[in-house]
């Protein structure tokens, strides 16, 4: 049978390459990928799933075998380091599972192209979008020491899928371990567990939380500066930062608000108890002298 490659026709598409060369190439890259990647470090193997998953020190080696290069386009960013994000997370632990919830500040969320090219020609080869954000479970609780973790992500997830599409290595390797987005193995990050799986056994009674210490201070207040926007479930918000003796304080109760503007606009000394939260002070009551005490009233995250 002959495997000659018959003149393309106009609106047909016709193979590019003839099928020995194209088996051949195929057997070329699969003896690279069996001598040159390392397990464990340019691939890895998760338990219960069919292929291992290509990792970035791998996805770079098969570049540098081909001599192609890699450039990157942000398509789509959102930023915003004031937003309040209600987070939930389950880890797993010898005992069972914990529980863990709270609140963060901050938003940080990237989508990147990545466009594989011929170095010596610069001819692009290929490409593929990759994205991150600061709502993933491994990131959701300190999202404004991520900003730039997930830039990075969102670049490497980008790389190794381009990659897999252009050298077709779908068949070997699905999406590499730390990107957790291909639809052919999700895993969670180490020691974490996606809040809308099921555990895989019983959970133990959760251990009661410490007290949280309650502070308190006094003095005139200097300044309160409002920020209103929305919320990761589309609700607006409104966050005041209240400076009362040279100290940030932070609240989104229109109660505590509302005190505090009427202390700054009257000249009025006010009373106020608070928190250490993550990123600051956070404002559990206050009032005037003679006035009864406006406490935090529960926000509906």
């Amino acid at each position: 049978m002959s495997t000659e490659i018959t003149k393309r026709e106009p609106g047909i598409l016709m193979p590019a390459v003839e099928i020995n060369r194209l088996i051949e190439v195929r057997k070329q890259i699969g003896d690279a990928i069996e001598k040159a990647l390392v397990p464990n470090v340019d691939y890895v193997q998760i338990p219960g799933t069919p292929k291992p998953c290509l990792a970035q020190a791998g996805a770079e080696k098969i570049m540098m075998w081909f001599d192609v290069g890699a450039r990157y386009e942000i398509v789509e960013k959102e930023i915003d380091h004031d937003r309040p994000v209600r987070w939930q997370k389950v880890k797993r632990v010898k005992s069972g599972v914990i529980r863990e919830a709270g609140e963060s500040y901050g938003l940080y969320r990237y989508t990147v192209r990545c466009v594989l090219f011929r170095r010596g020609t610069g001819d692009v080869v290929g490409e593929a979008i990759g994205s991150a954000s600061t709502l993933e479970s491994r990131y959701c609780d300190r999202p404004r020491d991520c900003e730039n973790t997930v830039l990075q992500m969102a670049e490497k997830r980008a790389m190794v899928r381009a990659v897999r599409n252009v050298f077709g290595l779908s068949d070997r390797f699905t999406q590499d371990l730390e990107g957790g987005e291909d639809e052919d193995a999700e895993a969670p990050a180490a020691g974490e567990q996606n809040q809308q799986e099921a555990p895989k056994h019983e959970p133990t009674p959760a251990q009661k939380p410490p007290d949280v210490e309650v502070l308190s201070t006094s003095g005139l207040v200097e300044s309160v500066e409002i920020k209103t926007g929305k919320r990761t479930d589309g609700k607006e918000y409104t966050r005041a930062v209240v400076v009362i003796g040279g100290e940030r304080f932070y609240t989104f109760d229109r109660g505590l608000i509302e005190k505090s503007e009427a202390a700054k606009a009257g000249g009025q000394v006010i009373h106020v108890t608070y928190t250490i939260g993550r990123f600051g002070r956070d404002l559990r009551s206050a009032k005037l002298d003679g006035e009864k005490e406006a406490t935090q009233a529960e926000i509906p995250f």
